[in-house]
């Protein structure tokens, strides 16, 4: 297993690469320079990327098999992801973000079960976005988080045409049950980078939640991981293009919530015909929230306004400073 200095290494040389990719150097010459500026074995693996690049390969063939980078970054870089798509600097940005995520991670001490099942959903999530295949991105996702496929209950569901949820539910050492509802409404929604790209940032803030000390509040203000869950579900479901009835139906069958779920009822609601704005206020929720709602809906900005209010229940439950998520995640 490569270190954190390792890990940010190989993430600095796709950065690199893959920025004078995006200021129009040839993808070849782009390796050149990137060798030229480091040391070491990544020093000889762009040379020869280089030499392969020159003859014709593409980005995955001129660094797969050299097995100096981690061994999910061929994959990103077009190992099995049929969608053309994607870019040659999408893939070398990508790459980096995952490997300085890893790297993050590893250097301020969240447990490694942790850092597997992260890893796991970001992986899982961004090569399915690149078009890889569910099979072979559960195989790669998998390594990362000790999911060996053979005789595996997951792999066995997929390979019978099931629907992954299915797998899911006979590991509960490794799935819990907001794994499955995050899940189980991706699948029902066909958004599934969406999804687990989302479910990855969660879990990724809870874990940071637990290892970083506190600055503000010990205890939500306002609300409960629950509405967390909920709230960030129908956000990212809305900005995937899911309209929010449908949206909605998927969250409140995930969750078994009943017909007195506050989403079952704002659904009955809005197929009455009332806007969000009106069924918030009927139900007397949050102000800040019946105003943004309001907001979405004169401004036809629906979702973004979804998400500010998700990612101030993320804030409220998990009681992390919106400065240190954004680091820990994007930076």
């Amino acid at each position: 297993m490569k270190n954190t200095k390792e890990l940010r290494e190989e993430a600095a040389v796709l950065r690199l690469w893959g920025t004078l990719v995006s200021v129009g150097i040839p993808l070849a010459d782009a390796a050149k320079i990137t060798a030229d500026c480091i040391n070491g074995v990544l020093k000889t693996a762009l040379r020869e990327a280089a030499s392969r690049l020159d003859i014709g390969a593409t980005l995955c063939e001129a660094v797969d098999g050299q097995g100096v980078f981690s061994g999910f970054i061929p994959y990103i870089l077009g190992n099995e992801s049929i969608h053309s798509g994607v870019s040659d600097e999408i893939r070398l940005m990508t790459g980096s973000r995952i490997l300085g995520r890893k790297a993050r991670m590893m250097r301020d001490g969240v447990p490694p079960n942790e850092i597997g099942c992260v890893m796991f959903y970001t992986l899982l999530g961004k090569l399915v976005e690149f078009g890889c295949p569910i099979r072979p991105a559960l195989k790669i996702s998998g390594s990362e988080y000790g999911i060996n496929p053979e005789h595996n209950p997951l792999f066995e569901q997929v390979d019978n045409g099931e629907m992954i949820i299915d797998g899911m539910k006979m590991l509960p050492d490794k799935f819990n049950g907001q794994d499955l509802a995050y899940v189980s409404v991706a699948e029902q929604c066909g958004s599934l980078p969406e999804i687990f790209a989302s479910l990855a940032e969660v879990i990724e803030k809870k874990a940071y939640g637990k290892t970083i000390q506190p600055r503000g509040h010990v205890q939500p203000i306002i609300f409960t991981a629950q509405q967390m869950m909920e709230y960030d579900l129908l956000a990212t479901l809305m900005e995937a293009g899911c309209p929010v009835r449908r949206a909605l139906i998927a969250i409140v069958k995930s969750i078994d919530g009943g017909t007195m779920h506050p989403f079952a009822l704002m659904l009955k609601d809005i197929e009455n015909g009332l806007v969000p704005s009106e069924h918030a206020q009927r139900q007397s929720y949050p102000a800040f929230i019946v105003e943004m709602f309001k907001l979405g809906e004169e401004q036809a900005n629906f979702d973004v306004m979804l998400r500010e209010i998700a990612n101030f229940i993320k804030w409220d439950v998990l009681d992390i400073e919106p400065a240190t998520v954004s680091q820990v995640v994007e930076a």
